[in-house]
């Protein structure tokens, strides 16, 4: 089972050590992780308060930023900063996404066993249990 493009980059970290995809320095890897908050702060600036990124429609921003929000989930308290802290609009948008059957029904029922697998045998940088 493939997990979006995650086995893509690690075959090219693995493969071709120049770039790297990952940041090498530990600093610059928090950095990244401060990215990710930036740009959760833009959803939250963005989002109207509705179930979905368009208002009341599910559209392709939903269906992509839902394998993202899934990840936090199934990662949980193994990820070290709560990037939600201060996001309500996002983390409604986040709860409004993991209810929805589509969103609910998309992966099967061990995915998240599967993907910490993965994690695992793949030696990922998050301190997966």
């Amino acid at each position: 089972m493939l997990f979006e493009s995650i086995v893509i980059c690690e075959y090219l970290e693995d493969a071709y050590h120049e770039p790297n995809i990952h940041p090498v320095n530990p600093l610059m890897r928090t950095a990244k992780a401060s990215d990710l908050r930036k740009k959760l702060e833009r959803f939250e600036a963005i989002l109207s308060g509705e179930p979905y990124f368009a208002g009341a429609i599910f559209s392709m921003v939903d269906a992509a930023t839902a394998l993202v929000f899934r990840y936090f989930d199934i990662l949980g308290d193994d990820i070290p900063h709560d990037f939600f802290n201060g996001l309500p609009r996002v983390t409604r948008w986040r709860q409004a996404l993991g209810e929805r059957p589509s969103v609910r029904d998309a992966a099967v029922a061990d995915y998240a066993v599967r993907f910490r697998a993965h994690l695992k045998d793949h030696q990922a940088l998050l301190a997966v249990s």
